[in-house]
């Protein structure tokens, strides 16, 4: 459902970021999840999985992602922890949400505190 909204959206290159999968089951399986769908839909997509205080490797991926040639990029975010990481990477960089799509796995109250807001 996340994947068919973000395309919905008009975005046609996905970066999904998960903490490391062999800690926790359900992130190895959102994480096949997204590469099986992506594949099945042609998508340009990438996966990075990384302990959320490794801020120069989630910044490189971030900086590879959006600063492409074809800009319509998406960040899906695997669980709450991710999204709030993700999110504060991305206003250090100065990247605004809306132009590059972020989307979150889990309901977070403070979601709706940022401009435009963070799908969930």
């Amino acid at each position: 459902m996340a994947i068919d909204h973000l395309v919905e959206q008009g975005y046609t290159r996905l970066l999904f970021v998960s903490e490391p999968p062999a800690q926790a089951s359900s992130r190895q399986a959102r994480l096949e999840r997204f590469e099986t769908q992506c594949r099945a839909r042609a998508l340009d997509a990438q996966t990075l999985a990384l302990e959320l205080k490794d801020h120069q490797a989630l910044d490189a991926a971030l900086a590879r992602h959006v600063d492409h040639p074809h800009p319509s990029c998406a960040v899906l975010c695997a669980n709450g922890q991710v999204t709030l990481a993700v999110a504060r990477r991305m206003k250090y960089l100065g990247y605004p949400l809306g132009e590059i799509g972020l989307m979150g796995i889990d309901e977070l109250e403070w979601c709706d505190l940022t401009d435009p807001g963070i799908t969930t």
